[in-house]
């Protein structure tokens, strides 16, 4: 039987730079998976023509889409102050987006992708 996908259900997120850390040193990520529409209009505007039959990539772009969808919260993540930086009560926006790693971001984005995919052992 398979049993359905709560689309506002969260899970909680480490990256991979923090798992060694102890618990209480490592910035914990809030994040939910893509709703159906949401991956549909990401998977839709991956590739942009430019009418000459050329086409280019727009990773970048959606990146960004699946971050400002994807991330709910955050905690344990500080400046170079030692100033404690929240996602935003509206939402993440470009600004909070901004405080991220290029690499930090790509892993967020995989984990938030991936959250509604079943792994290999759990499609045995």
């Amino acid at each position: 039987m398979v049993i359905a996908i709560d689309p506002t259900s969260t899970f909680e997120y480490v990256l991979r730079c923090d798992r060694e850390l102890e618990p209480e040193a490592q910035t914990v990520w809030t994040l939910r998976g893509l709703r159906h529409k949401e991956r549909a209009e990401v998977e839709d505007a991956i590739a942009q023509s430019d009418g000459e039959g050329n086409l280019s990539l727009r990773v970048g772009s959606q990146r960004t889409r699946i971050l400002m969808a994807g991330i709910v919260g955050v905690t344990n993540f500080q400046d170079d102050k030692g100033r404690e930086i929240q996602v935003p009560k509206g939402g993440c926006s470009s600004v909070f987006l901004d405080h991220l790693d290029d690499a930090w971001a790509t892993e967020l984005a995989n984990a938030i992708t991936n959250r509604g995919r079943l792994s290999a052992a759990d499609s045995d």
